[in-house]
């Protein structure tokens, strides 16, 4: 029962101590491990899956079922409002951060840098002093996933190409992911009238 609570407590995030009873009873000369969980308010996941949809399940009968992109979004924003606390009240679950990305992206923007009160100048900590949710968006590692779908239709029943964005700073994210739409914004030639005219498939600028 120890390595299931290890496995419990270490693998989880946000912590959900005091919502999960570990306990053994005796049936038909069988020892069985029964594992209580109480229904808890926050987004968990699981800590190397991050919150994608390998990593955020819910329960489905006996079965657990992972969550959609869709429905991860909406538990997220369902606790924050809950809660009425933002990503800078909200202490991450990270205590080993560095932000060389961020730091490099502000000294570009000609944007001055004290070491000593960065973090919190750019309110990357609590009112605590822990690091918070901004934090570890910002963070050159994390736990963050994102997924950029090409699909088949004008619908989401099927994909020919799927590319995972994550684990770093949002930022360096953003400018991945913007890089590889406009790898895939083909040029379309419409010859059905003089001049020939050409267009994107959609507009860079919406990035």
């Amino acid at each position: 029962m120890r390595e299931i609570r290890d496995i419990i407590r270490d693998q989880i995030l946000p912590s959900i101590e005091g919502l999960c009873e570990i306990g053994s009873l005796l049936e038909e000369d069988k020892t069985v491990i029964v594992v209580k969980v109480i229904k808890g308010t926050k987004l968990y996941y699981i800590k190397k899956e991050g919150r994608s949809a390998t990593g955020c399940f819910y329960r489905n009968g006996t079965s657990s079922t992972p969550m959609s992109e869709e429905e991860i979004d909406k538990r997220q924003i369902a606790t924050l409002q809950e809660d009425k606390l933002g990503l800078v009240d909200i202490q991450s679950n990270g205590d080993n951060y560095t932000f060389d990305i961020l730091k490099i992206k502000l000294r570009s923007k000609s944007v001055e840098i004290n070491e000593k009160t960065f973090e919190r100048s750019f309110r990357l900590l609590t009112k605590e002093g822990k690091y918070n949710l901004l934090a570890e968006l910002l963070a050159d590692k994390n736990f963050y996933s994102i997924q950029v779908c090409v699909f088949n239709g004008k619908d989401k029943i099927s994909y020919s190409k799927r590319n995972n964005f994550g684990q770093q700073s949002i930022l360096q994210v953003y400018k991945d992911v913007k890089h590889y739409c406009e790898a895939l914004n083909d040029t379309y030639i419409d010859d059905s009238s003089l001049p020939r005219r050409t267009k994107k498939m959609f507009d860079n600028e919406s990035f």
